[in-house]
């Protein structure tokens, strides 16, 4: 099982070897869970790790969480020299551990990385279908 932080979250690399482990079976019993069948969670599946496919996921080292429990992954600028981001050290924006102050309602990332939401298989099966998460 991986690890979480204090507060619940996975680190990024975690997140996607838990997608990528994820089976049918499990998703399809949740409860609000809709969707459609084995062949539609597996493009779920895919759409989720195709978002990560060109990124090293073991590099991000920071996030936000808004309020409403949404994590935000500080992902490398595309275009940016920067290598080793370092965390914004003005007031409001504390760092503590890897997870980075609740910044409702914007999420504040470290210079040369840009917030991005997670979106997970919880959120995505309580659709039939992926192009039914897209048209919501």
């Amino acid at each position: 099982m991986a690890s979480q932080d204090n507060n619940g979250v996975l680190s990024l690399a975690q997140f996607i070897a838990s997608v990528g482990a994820a089976q049918y079976g499990q998703y399809a019993a949740h409860s609000g869970a809709n969707v459609a069948d084995a062949a539609a969670f597996a493009e779920m599946k895919a759409y989720i790790l195709d978002r990560y496919k060109n990124i090293d996921v073991s590099s991000v080292k920071y996030y936000g969480v808004d309020t409403a429990g949404s994590v935000f992954d500080c992902l490398p600028q595309p275009g940016s020299t920067k290598s080793a981001p370092t965390p914004p050290r003005s007031p409001g924006d504390l760092v503590t551990g890897e997870r980075l102050a609740r910044q409702d309602p914007i999420i504040s990332c470290p210079s040369g990385t840009i917030p991005v939401q997670r979106v997970t298989l919880e959120t995505l099966i309580r659709f039939p279908y992926i192009r039914d998460f897209f048209h919501k």
